[in-house]
């Protein structure tokens, strides 16, 4: 039989002896998780390369977010699917894909002009008329 202390001391250091069992049961499976994701990665790699394409997963990312803009995602959805920190991260990075902003801003002012012109001319025929 365990002296009385002996046992005051494992009743003291059971809920330790539990905290680290759960935390070492963690780190096994975030292990084994990465392990299989490094697999996954590698094989992919590997098909990749077979094909004739060399690229990273970090082009695949860029790749994944070039078709989000191109396909009118808003920026915040892709700074979220992305898990950027916030949408400015995100803008900086891929704001030079957004589509047809110069083709728009002139397009605006086109229109403007053309009014105006328009307008003027207009009123000069009535003026003359």
């Amino acid at each position: 039989m365990r002296p009385a202390s002996s046992c005051s001391m494992v009743l003291r250091t059971a809920p330790v002896f539990a905290l680290y069992v759960t935390l070492l049961a963690d780190v096994l499976a975030r292990a084994e998780l990465i392990d299989s994701m490094t697999g996954s990665i590698a094989r992919a790699k590997s098909a990749a390369k077979s094909i004739g394409i060399d690229s990273t997963t970090h082009d695949l990312r860029h790749h994944c977010a070039s078709v989000l803009i191109s396909s009118g995602v808003s920026i915040k959805a892709v700074q979220q699917y992305l898990g950027h920190k916030n949408a400015s991260e995100t803008l900086d990075t891929y704001g030079h894909l957004m589509p047809g902003d110069d083709d728009r801003v002139r397009a605006a002012i086109d229109t403007s002009l053309r009014q105006n012109v328009q307008s003027m001319c207009d009123q000069a025929a009535r003026e003359a008329g």
